[in-house]
């Protein structure tokens, strides 16, 4: 008989949730071998699987100041970004009973995750992905432990500055883990949206959005609890799968009941969608391209793009 590994994810999230959260959490849900454990603070019921932890964000922040002995910068939620490499050590006593825990942000919508993070990956590795939205760690202390280590970004600088310097991704916490030779699963199967337009494809640095030049039409939707994207290949229409989808803080609206389990994926909202079909049609309505909104879409990336960076070098924060 084979073990399971217990998983446990961990989301920090801070004012009103936004309007698709009842449909992250039907996700979450849905891989009931997994627990989530959401620290907010917001008034929200246990839902099976997921598990609410209510604080104002100043308590949030005093409980993370007791794990190190010098003074942390931690002014705004957005900056617990940073602070997730730690979360094993920040989290301990909730996480005794987990042989991996991890964190992801909650602009995404989950498909099957030990589909693709199954037995043979937690076995030889200690760490699953790069990116911040899903990430597990194996629940050592070595690994836990491991964001003090030389090779990369000094934790302390990070935790001491206002500046957002996304540590939780492959720029920090992976750059040590690679100078120390800790095992790291690098494989992605992430549908990651791309912020730079307005219609839905994946981000550049994915092997699968390489040949989405040729599509005449592609659309994402969510059914039989997994994620999918279709796109039109001449005349016919294929299908492929992933773990999930991160729409990269877009908020989309609900079009559809708030407990429905079929549903389109689109960059203005979440539609119905009948089970087992994908049409030309369908990709046009929800996904179809429009010239103004891609310039639109173009000019607002670079500009929040170049912003950030402006914030973060000569305003320094």
């Amino acid at each position: 008989m084979v073990m399971t590994y217990n998983i446990a994810i961990i989301v920090c999230y801070f004012g009103q949730f936004p309007e698709h959260f009842p449909l992250f959490i039907l996700s979450c849900n849905a891989n009931p071998t997994v627990d989530f454990y959401i620290i907010t603070d917001q008034f929200v019921k246990d839902v099976k699987n997921v598990y609410f932890i209510t604080m104002p964000f100043l308590k949030f922040k005093e409980n993370v100041q007791k794990c190190f002995d010098f003074e942390i910068t931690l002014d705004k939620a957005y900056k617990i970004c940073d602070y997730r490499p730690a979360f094993g050590v920040i989290f301990s006593d909730l996480l005794q009973r987990y042989d991996f825990w991890g964190h992801c942000d909650i602009d995404e919508i989950f498909g099957d995750i030990r589909g693709y993070i199954d037995y043979n990956i937690l076995n030889t590795n200690d760490k699953i992905y790069q990116n911040g939205h899903l990430t597990l760690y194996r629940n050592v202390d070595r690994i836990n432990r491991a964001y003090c280590l030389q090779g990369g970004p000094d934790y302390h600088r990070i935790f001491t500055t206002r500046v957002n310097c996304v540590f939780d991704e492959g720029e920090g916490i992976q750059k040590i883990f690679d100078a120390n030779n800790i095992s790291t699963y690098k494989d992605f199967h992430c549908a990651d949206i791309s912020r730079k337009y307005h219609q839905f494809r994946l981000c550049a640095y994915l092997p699968k959005s390489k040949d989405q030049e040729k599509f005449q039409g592609q659309i994402y939707y969510y059914e039989n609890n997994k994620i999918y994207r279709a796109y039109a290949v001449d005349s016919h229409i294929e299908t492929e799968e992933y773990i999930y989808i991160h729409f990269s803080g877009r908020t989309p609206r609900l079009f559809i009941d708030k407990n429905a389990n079929i549903f389109f994926i689109t960059n203005t909202g979440l539609y119905p969608k009948i089970a087992g079909t994908v049409t030309l049609n369908d990709m046009q309505r929800y996904n179809s391209y429009n010239f103004s909104k891609e310039m639109h879409a173009l000019g607002l990336y670079y500009w929040k793009k170049w912003n950030r960076r402006f914030n973060k070098y000569v305003l320094h924060k």
